[in-house]
């Protein structure tokens, strides 16, 4: 029986690297490796696979920098969820595609701000936190604006809805609203294999 890593590596012979789970400054350091060696092994393009719950926001707009800064062209495809900071994540692909049953979950930034109660500057810590994070959330709804062509209220509202109502979008709305170029019925993962019927 073939082992998940397996998997994962058969995958990058094909030119393909996962988002996959819950995203982390680990699981985007190796995805980063990944996508470096490809890109210097090879001109030719590279399919990120979303299936992610979302995850650390920093990391991810770095992740974001460097698929922007790839001299390769990418496609990112969406089978099963992209939320979070997958979104982003995927807007900075080329060509963005999601498969028809899979969902995108847009929110506010979230976190915890750790602290020591002896800590005399705890709330001016706090503050100069929030403001990083609010600082961060506007350069992604920015972001998410320029590749969707929303405004950037209309990315608000998302986020809140999101936030408020717990509500996710479907592909076909994704589409619609201008973070996916095309939604299929089935996306084959290994090309030179035979589709199934």
């Amino acid at each position: 029986m073939i082992s998940t890593e397996e998997a994962l590596q058969q995958l990058l012979k094909k030119r393909s690297v996962m988002i996959m789970g819950h995203i982390t400054e680990e699981l985007l350091t190796k995805a980063k490796g990944n996508l470096v060696k490809l890109a210097l092994e090879s001109p030719s393009e590279v399919t990120l696979l979303f299936d992610t719950d979302g995850g650390d926001c920093e990391p991810g707009m770095w992740f974001v920098d460097l698929v922007n800064s790839l001299p390769v062209p990418t496609r990112g495809v969406v089978i099963g969820a992209c939320n979070s900071i997958g979104i982003p994540i995927l807007q900075a692909c080329r060509t963005r595609v999601a498969t028809r049953h899979s969902r995108f979950y847009f929110h506010s930034i979230s976190g915890v701000f750790k602290f020591s109660a002896g800590d005399e500057d705890v709330e001016k810590n706090f503050l100069a936190r929030l403001k990083e994070s609010r600082d961060l959330e506007n350069q992604i709804c920015k972001y998410l604006s320029k590749r969707s062509g929303q405004t950037i209220p209309a990315v608000r509202e998302l986020m809140r809805k999101g936030d408020r109502d717990k509500a996710d979008v479907t592909a076909a709305e994704a589409k619609k609203l201008g973070f996916v170029d095309e939604v299929v019925d089935r996306f084959q993962l290994f090309p030179e294999s035979k589709p199934a019927p």
